[in-house]
């Protein structure tokens, strides 16, 4: 294929093409240097336009009615007109009319230029020197972005303020919450000392009673033992000058107890003497009864005897102060029993009332303990203490 411009023949790694006309030309005849040809080949072969169809189309921009100049004089690049330069701090608003004026220009002219692909190797977008596109472009994105990046930053400090101050408040509000509850646990803590202090003295008391409930039981157990060779018998009628030695020989007698002076350890009436029941006689020789005779207390030399004196009384219930060798009286029944201590007598005495008002049949003492029993083949129970008594007839 022949150049167009000189006429002769040209070969592929020199030619360039016209994407609008095909027409074939040097690279060297259209002012592009072999370097810039080398190193923009395949920009050239998809946009280079050749000089008459680029004047075709500029002629159509200005609406120039102009015949095409030739193309040679064409081919020789016109020096770029001066440009201003361009602050890379200013925005597009910033940028002074007259210099928009000569970019205008300047950019014009670049459209109209037939090497506007490529000036001496310097890159383009579109038809403009990147740097200056570079400069542009930075200008209208500060002088876009400015504004949005203020009002953005406005928009998140006010929200991040807001939600501080909220968080701050409902910090304060469960600080405050938190305080209450350590006020009330501090003050709880402090009730709970006091009551266990007071649950510790009330325990300690509890069991200096509990000490001393065990010591009276066990004293008042040693006591009785002490007792076990004693015997009492009331209802005998009490008057001056009696011999309570013969008065106790005859009641065993009468009992079908046959004692010896040496089965007698001690005899003697306890408790207050009481005044007598009515003034003596002058004529008769009587003396004066007491109105309630106070009980006698033997104390025999051995425990078997002792028993066998109980149980002679059991079965000879009813035996009467009669022919006894006492002063004129009306006769009374002898009682005899194995004598008890103050506590057990106020036991016996508790569990007898209680037995007549809840119906039970049996009170008993053995070996100077007290013993209650509702039916006849029903457990019996052994009473130690007056809290026994109100436990068993509950």
């Amino acid at each position: 294929m022949d150049c167009l411009a000189c006429d002769t023949k040209v070969f592929d790694t020199e030619v360039v093409q016209c994407v609008l006309c095909k027409g074939c030309y040097h690279h060297n005849c259209v002012g592009i240097t072999t370097a810039c040809y080398q190193k923009n080949l395949s920009e050239l072969r998809k946009s280079w336009r050749c000089p008459p169809c680029t004047e075709s189309v500029s002629r159509r921009r200005r609406n120039d009615n102009t015949p095409v100049r030739n193309h040679h004089a064409e081919l020789a690049p016109p020096a770029p007109p001066a440009q201003a330069p361009v602050d890379a701090n200013m925005s597009c608003e910033e940028i002074p009319h007259d210099q928009d004026s000569s970019s205008a220009t300047a950019f014009t002219a670049q459209m109209d230029r037939p090497d506007a692909a490529q000036i001496q190797g310097t890159k383009l977008v579109g038809n403009m020197p990147l740097e200056q596109f570079t400069l542009l472009l930075d200008a209208r994105l500060r002088g876009f972005l400015t504004p949005m990046m203020e009002e953005l930053k406005t928009s998140l400090s006010d929200e991040i303020n807001s939600t501080l101050v909220s968080i701050k408040a409902e910090f304060s509000k469960e600080l405050e919450c938190i305080k209450n509850k350590i006020v009330a646990l501090e003050k709880e803590n402090t009730n709970l000392h006091q009551e266990l202090a007071l649950i510790k003295v009330h325990s300690g008391d509890n069991d200096l009673k509990a000490t001393i409930k065990q010591l009276r039981v066990e004293l008042n157990d040693r006591e009785q033992i002490s007792l076990l060779n004693d015997v009492e018998i009331t209802n005998v009628p009490e008057c001056d000058g009696e011999s309570v030695g013969h008065i106790v020989l005859a009641v065993a007698t009468k009992l079908g107890l046959q004692l010896d002076e040496r089965d007698v350890v001690s005899a003697h009436r306890v408790g207050p003497r009481r005044p007598p029941a009515a003034a003596p006689s002058a004529a008769a020789d009587i003396a004066p009864i007491a109105s309630r005779p106070r009980p006698i207390v033997l104390r025999l030399a051995r425990r078997s005897v002792r028993d066998q004196l109980v149980n002679n009384a059991r079965v000879r219930r009813g035996t009467t102060t009669a022919d006894i060798g006492l002063p004129p009286h009306a006769p009374k029944t002898i009682y005899v029993n194995e004598r008890l201590t103050k506590e057990n007598r106020s036991i016996f005495a508790k569990a007898r009332e209680n037995a007549r008002s809840k119906n039970w049949r049996f009170v008993w003492t053995k070996e100077g303990r007290v013993y209650v029993r509702k039916e006849h083949k029903e457990k019996a129970h052994w009473l130690r203490t007056e809290e026994d008594v109100q436990q068993v007839f509950c």
